[in-house]
């Protein structure tokens, strides 16, 4: 068995969705189940980006460090990329630290930024004599030059993605408010319209015998998935958060634009994972799922409460997050109710912005009970 976790970009900080796939990444791990996170986003950080969150980099799996072949660290630096120039003059961009401007015969030909804390290359600007920026090098952490955009007039005409012998594998050409791609690997050349076609090309590239993709954003992979037909793959749908967006209303239930795909084209799914028994009855009475529902609820580290020292201080609990239907902040609301009958000194408290209709709803919601001292 291999599992795929397939992901939005992952960054220096993370989702909430993003930090459950790494915890079941961990939890696979420390199993000896075979698994990797995916990702499809151009990055030059992903290195760096693994080391933070403790993920093998050779378990990050990414459309483009899949061509890319960056297998080490080059550690190439601003002085490297100097000494390749023919008496360079270097200016320090003010209040920048990693920018700087470079002259040559007193002719401004580039803009270098290297990646934060480090003197590692991270992209070069190039100008022509009018001081029009006409290319752009974009360098991987690793210290490998891994694109060149060609620019007009300050728009891209055309990126060429470089692999770790410096031969172009992809080739993306603009064409307006369109990108065509040419792939080239393993002495062939493959034509895509759109982006969307790569993906789902690359995405095929990766099933072996039984083959478990868990998606973890579905409004990213579902409509792409759907097109690719294979016994040896398992499409396993994670539901991170409530399938309607009013989940409260018994009537005319809004399903949650995340998910209306898989619920409206279930043929193409193998199964979905849900975080609570009451949202499977509902997706079983409302849904008339066909394929398996399975619930695995959310887990918690027991010590944290074994801990608390609730009769001494104020019991604060905190919410922090957008301000909208679908995170349901009135049943934090109502469980506040029930939470201080036995627990006074507990208090409830919301950060974050949002929608101000919402935001008056919950207000109005605390009035009518009564609770406005303990939240």
């Amino acid at each position: 068995m291999l599992s795929y976790f397939l992901n939005a970009p992952f960054g220096y900080k993370l989702t909430g969705i993003e930090h459950a796939s790494l915890k079941r990444y961990k939890l696979f791990k420390e199993m000896g189940l075979a698994c990797n996170i995916v990702t499809m986003n151009y990055s030059t950080e992903l290195q760096p980006i693994c080391n933070l969150h403790n993920i093998e980099y050779t378990d990050f799996i990414n459309l483009y460090k899949s061509y890319q072949g960056f297998d080490r660290d080059l550690n190439y630096t601003l002085q490297d990329f100097l000494q390749t120039l023919h008496q360079p003059e270097v200016k320090p961009v003010l209040n920048i630290e990693t920018d700087h401007k470079v002259f040559v015969g007193g002719v401004y030909v580039m803009y270098i930024r290297c990646f934060k804390g480090t003197d590692r290359i991270s992209y070069i600007n190039y100008f022509n004599p009018e001081r029009q920026k006409v290319r752009r090098e974009l360098y991987d952490y690793l210290g490998y030059k891994s694109c060149e955009v060609i620019l007009f007039n300050n728009k891209a005409l055309q990126q060429n993605h470089y692999d770790a012998n410096q031969q172009i594998y992809l080739i993306v050409n603009h064409h307006e408010d369109k990108k065509s791609y040419t792939l080239q690997y393993k002495n062939k050349k493959l034509f895509f319209a759109n982006e969307t076609a790569l993906q789902q090309h690359w995405l095929e590239t990766l099933i072996q015998r039984n083959t478990y993709f868990f998606i973890d954003k579905n409004r990213i992979y579902n409509s792409i998935l759907a097109e690719i037909k294979n016994d040896d793959l398992k499409k396993i749908a994670i539901i991170h958060s409530t399938h309607t967006s009013n989940p409260n209303m018994n009537d005319n239930k809004k399903v949650n634009s995340n998910y209306k795909y898989l619920l409206d084209n279930q043929q193409y799914f193998s199964a979905c994972v849900v975080g609570t028994q009451a949202q499977y009855l509902d997706l079983i009475a409302d849904f008339n799922m066909s394929i398996p529902v399975y619930v695995i609820p959310p887990s918690y580290v027991s010590e944290y409460r074994k801990n608390t020292q609730l009769e001494s201080e104020t019991f604060r609990i905190l919410s922090i997050g957008r301000i909208a239907t679908e995170k349901r902040h009135e049943d934090m609301v109502m469980a506040m109710k029930t939470v201080v009958q036995k627990i006074p000194n507990a208090r409830l408290e919301f950060f974050g912005s949002g929608d101000i209709k919402q935001i008056d709803r919950i207000k109005a919601l605390i009035n009518e009970h009564g609770l406005q001292e303990y939240i």
